[in-house]
């Protein structure tokens, strides 16, 4: 599954926008059912899926659909005191006085993680934290 996130971002970067006609019928069925009141949305072939970016309650989220109208990933933008109370804790615990970047939370069949950016002493880094408080893939990034 982490490696089918990879292959997504990295699509993602090279998707040409789809023109909302184009998309398979029974993805936007699916769209409709699982984010009813969305707004803002466009449409984008990411590789063998079907990626919409969108506003619902007030924060801009990403669906990705296979082809056979399944969601596959949600991610959304969330703030900090969005995080589950062990995840902040073991954040704080390990990266005190922190300046959050950008929090996006990422939900799929195996569960949710949040791919975190953030600055600590002029050093910026990007993690995923897990619900559980766990981090995996902490790496300093270069700041311009």
């Amino acid at each position: 599954m982490k490696k089918f996130i990879l292959s997504l971002s990295l699509l993602f970067t090279m998707a040409a926008v789809a023109v909302a006609s184009d998309i398979n019928p029974r993805i936007k069925a699916s769209f409709a059912k699982e984010f009813a009141g969305a707004e803002q949305v466009k449409w984008a072939q990411v590789g063998e899926h079907s990626k919409a970016s969108f506003v619902v309650s007030g924060f801009r989220a990403e669906a990705w659909f296979s082809n056979d109208g399944e969601l596959v990933v949600v991610a959304r933008s969330i703030f900090y005191n969005q995080l589950p109370m062990s995840a902040m804790r073991s954040l704080e615990k390990a990266y005190p006085n922190v300046t959050m970047i950008e929090i996006m939370e990422i939900t799929t069949q195996s569960g949710t993680r949040y791919n975190i950016s953030f600055e600590q002493k002029e050093k910026r880094y990007k993690a995923t934290l897990h619900i559980d408080g766990s981090f995996t893939d902490v790496r300093r990034v270069k700041t311009k």
